[in-house]
């Protein structure tokens, strides 16, 4: 008997040459904390079903090419052994059933049709090899964001909110001894110290959020790359199969209405139809990181962080018309009932009404009633939280230097002047677009009430400019301006 080209000789007979070496995703090790390693346990183990999968197709060729030399004794072993392969119900568990039918009945040996089948092991360990180059580094990038999300949960943040609710007590107990007046010097220290614990902590809530995203993030991608694995897996696993029946119709045309009935399954095999089946099981081996809230000391939960929050983030929240629901609330109260009010923008809100509002916003903006119609707060208290968030933010609407506006100040030429102008604007975020043209055009409604508010443009470019453009700050609520 003629010896095929992927046999090898040994004594009394052939060998088929070895391809596999052991499960490559389950012997990873991430280097994870403990607390985390059953969810991404749970994660490499779904991770290592497709791989697992490919192995069971690849391991079938491999038996049905040494098959081949003895099919009468061999096929019927094969074929009996046959289990449905991937998630119950797919169409590639169904192909499975109908190839270890096929096999049950398959007579005749032939050396093309090794051949074809050493072909489509080829492929099938080109998709494999493929599959762990790609997994290898999705692991790897999902380590360290894991890692950098559970030492913040877990350490940094508790340790964090600890501190600031350990200094609240602290203050809470001295503002009860009257022998310390409020004035004093110990007093005054810990109020500092408060709020240095409170800024501490809120940007650990902060970063862990950031973190919890990239997590997220990294889980999305991992989503996408499991399904895109699966396609492939599934995409090789098809082609493998029609090349091993292209081959058998052509060799055994005494079979071919065995063939022809097993080329229903492989026809078949819908990729979408599977990956549908997947995505249930991917979200339950691994549900979506939940945010960790800020809690305000007296307030307690907060449902949302406004103020000092990127504009990415922050529209991810509830907004209107992709702005901030804090910020437009804000400013329709302003223009419900401060156009008419002389200085507004200028005049200074009472700055523990501006804090309470703050603290309300967050817990709850869709609790608070903005516009104000019952005078709650005066409408000073909301232009000074209008100022307050666009301050805080991490990056300006609209960077623009100060040299560079200098320099942009002596260019004469009209058109030159609106290229520029245009240059920058298709450099500002996505997410802040909405923003900025929203606080323009509220401004641009401030400014058309001069008459009676006295804030012409002039005047309110002075105070949002520089925070506006960047690289300066918004002048305090003290009702002074910049030079």
């Amino acid at each position: 008997m003629q010896k095929l080209p992927f046999q090898q000789p040994v004594e009394g007979g052939v060998r088929i040459k070895p391809f596999l070496h052991g499960n490559f995703f389950l012997n990873i090790d991430v280097g994870l904390p403990k607390k985390s390693e059953l969810s991404f346990q749970l994660f490499r183990s779904y991770a290592a079903e497709g791989e697992n999968a490919l192995i069971r197709v690849i391991s079938y060729f491999q038996e049905r090419m040494e098959i081949e030399r003895n099919y009468y004794a061999s096929l019927e072993r094969l074929s009996n052994k046959m289990s449905p392969d991937g998630v119950r119900g797919s169409t590639t568990s169904q192909a499975w059933i109908g190839m270890s039918r096929l096999n049950g009945e398959l007579s005749k040996i032939h050396v093309e049709l090794g051949q074809a089948l050493t072909n489509a092991v080829k492929d099938l360990l080109k998709a494999r090899d493929g599959q762990e180059k790609m997994m290898k580094s999705l692991l790897a990038n999902i380590r360290e964001d894991q890692k950098a999300y559970n030492e913040l949960k877990t350490q940094t943040v508790p340790k964090l909110k600890q501190a600031y609710q350990k200094k609240c007590r602290d203050q809470e107990t001295i503002e009860k001894d009257p022998k310390e007046p409020i004035t004093s010097q110990k007093n005054m220290k810990l109020a500092k110290d408060v709020n240095a614990a409170d800024a501490a902590y809120r940007k650990g809530v902060m970063d862990l959020e950031a973190a919890r995203y990239q997590l997220n993030r990294a889980r999305e991608r991992a989503q996408k790359a499991c399904e895109q694995s699966e396609k492939e897996r599934i995409r090789a696993t098809r082609a493998a199969f029609t090349k091993s029946l292209e081959a058998e119709k052509k060799l055994c045309e005494d079979r071919m209405k065995v063939v022809d009935d097993f080329s229903v399954f492989i026809e078949c095999i819908k990729p979408e139809v599977d990956l549908n089946l997947l995505e249930p099981e991917f979200h339950r081996v691994w549900p979506e990181a939940q945010m960790v809230p800020y809690e305000h000391h007296k307030l307690g939960e907060a449902k949302s962080m406004a103020f000092g929050v990127p504009l990415d983030m922050t529209v991810r929240g509830p907004t209107v018309d992709e702005v901030p629901l804090v910020l437009y609330k804000l400013t329709k109260d302003v223009e419900a009932r401060g156009l008419n009010r002389e200085g507004i923008y200028r005049v200074p809100g009472k700055q523990t009404d501006v804090f309470d509002l703050r603290a309300l916003l967050e817990k709850d903006v869709h609790a608070v009633p903005l516009p104000d119609t019952e005078d709650r707060w005066d409408v000073n208290v909301s232009a000074a939280l209008v100022k307050m968030y666009l301050r805080e933010l991490p990056a300006p609407l609209f960077a623009f230097p100060a040299k560079e506006r200098a320099e942009y100040s002596h260019v004469t030429d009209e058109r030159q002047r609106v290229l520029e102008l245009r240059r920058r604007l298709k450099q500002v975020p996505p997410s802040t677009v909405p923003v900025l043209k929203f606080t323009l055009e509220h401004l641009a409604t401030v400014a058309s009430h001069a008459s009676e508010n006295k804030m012409t443009i002039q005047n309110l470019a002075l105070i949002f400019a520089p925070v506006v453009f960047g690289q300066g700050e918004m002048p305090g609520d003290n009702g002074s301006l910049p030079d």
